[in-house]
């Protein structure tokens, strides 16, 4: 190679190579119209049938299972929250509280004017004995819904909030 040629140029094409952010550009465009196509493979009534079955999963305790079939179901349905807020339960109802926050936050991504989630969120951290990170989101809330005139939200934090400094002491 010469000092004038261009490295991205090959020198039988003359074209030039794609750089490795439009690469991983043209992978995520790839991958989202994927997931639209399997959106599309799984009718709401099939999905209506499964998710039936989560809630019965759940219902005899069989959590793990249940998630398993959350976990099929959001890769047609990625976008609903209602499945990952089901799988976040599952996880916390086995004890799997890293991933239980993981879907808390996932739901919160997918219904940002939903609050609770983010109250599970403190709830998995501070069973993680992760208390010091608990007590900062729950500041983190109550300024948020404070300046968003979230009475309720605001108040359930501070409340929160109270408790967790009673109980330290």
């Amino acid at each position: 190679m010469t000092a004038n040629e261009d490295p991205g140029i090959t020198a039988s094409s003359g074209l030039k190579a794609p750089s490795a952010h439009a690469t991983a550009q043209a992978a995520q465009q790839a991958q989202a119209a994927q997931a639209l196509a399997l959106s599309a493979r799984l009718t709401d009534a099939q999905v209506n049938t499964l998710y039936r079955q989560v809630y019965n999963m759940t219902e005899q305790g069989r959590f793990d299972e249940a998630n398993v079939l959350l976990a099929l179901i959001m890769m047609y349905r990625p976008d609903e929250p209602k499945f990952s807020l089901a799988s976040a339960i599952c996880f916390r109802k086995t004890g799997c509280f890293e991933d239980a926050i993981r879907m808390f936050a996932r739901t919160l991504e997918l219904q940002p004017d939903n609050d609770e989630p983010a109250f599970e969120i403190v709830e998995c951290m501070s069973l993680l004995g992760l208390h010091d990170n608990a007590t900062d989101l729950l500041r983190q809330i109550a300024d948020v819904a404070r300046r968003e005139n979230k009475t309720h939200t605001m108040e359930r934090a501070e409340t929160l909030l109270e408790f967790k400094k009673a109980t330290v002491q």
